[in-house]
């Protein structure tokens, strides 16, 4: 017996500024995640390096992995005196232990980013019967931010 589950969670960000400064803050909570802070001068350099940074990804346990809009002047405070978060700053994109999978994929253009995440297990209390398969999972989820730029009051859909 195979068991689905898709999650797909859309969210807009608005008054998206692509030459604004972008960090990307891990955080390891009660688990382990190989980003620490990456900081990108404007969104170009997000297109061209996040893609990479997602591949490489290696976690274990219960870990955030935050892309912020951030100002020049910006700092990183220290929450609890571990959770890092940027002094001032816009949430972009919020990826976590929650939603991230065995095959990882993002999809990153001017307008949208993309992340699709598939894990599959087998249930390992499941006893099958004779001419029974094995029951297996499969989990898809999906995270969609859609950037919306914001110029004298106008929202701009870039291409």
């Amino acid at each position: 017996m195979i068991s689905y589950y898709l999650n797909h969670t859309k969210r807009k960000f608005s008054k998206f500024d692509r030459y604004s400064k972008f960090a990307l803050i891990g955080n390891n909570i009660d688990g382990r995640v190989n980003v620490w802070t990456e900081v990108f001068q404007n969104y170009n350099e997000v297109k061209n390096r996040l893609p990479e940074i997602f591949e490489s990804l290696e976690f274990e346990g219960e870990w955030t992995l935050k892309l912020y809009q951030v100002p020049d002047n910006f700092s990183i405070h220290h929450k609890y005196g571990y959770y890092k978060v940027p002094s001032k700053g816009r949430l972009v994109l919020d990826y976590s232990y929650m939603v991230a999978g065995d095959q990882i994929e993002i999809s990153i253009s001017n307008t949208l980013i993309h992340v699709s995440s598939i894990s599959k297990s087998k249930d390992a209390y499941w006893k099958p019967k004779d001419g029974e398969t094995d029951n297996l999972n499969v989990y898809e989820e999906y995270v969609t931010i859609e950037l919306i730029g914001n110029v004298d009051g106008k929202e701009i859909k870039e291409i």
